[in-house]
């Protein structure tokens, strides 16, 4: 499934999805005992700005820890060094984050796709 940045924002711009996008990012960083500190009402920017930050301190000396968090995630090495490439211009950890919140939005707009199909019976992809 692929999806644009224009796609992924307008995501994110609604509140159901950017809290079902934290959800699963959040999951995902407990996973190596961290945590956001986002406020009660997070907005996507604010999410980009805390995962940015943790990148940026992960980056100067727990690399390995990005590096699982990266994979935990599904966001491969080549990915980033191609997304480096393309945005010579952006911090990598600015780069990482949008990745990251990108692959998770993917990850929940899947589980729903699926569980919509499931609850529909056999009109699931399967039998298609």
């Amino acid at each position: 499934m692929k999806i644009s940045e224009k796609e992924v924002n307008q995501y994110l711009a609604r509140r159901s999805w950017l809290s079902a996008t934290i959800q699963q990012i959040q999951k995902d960083l407990s996973w190596q005992n961290l945590e956001l500190p986002l406020s009660t009402s997070p907005s996507a920017e604010e999410l980009q700005e805390q995962l940015s930050k943790l990148f940026s301190f992960l980056e100067q000396g727990q690399y390995q820890t990005l590096m699982n968090i990266l994979y935990r995630v599904d966001v491969g090495e080549e990915q980033i060094q191609k997304a480096i490439l393309e945005t010579v211009d952006e911090p990598f950890s600015d780069v990482v984050a949008k990745m990251l919140m990108k692959r998770c939005l993917l990850k929940v707009l899947m589980k729903h796709h699926f569980s919509n199909q499931e609850n529909r019976g056999s009109e699931g992809l399967l039998n298609q």
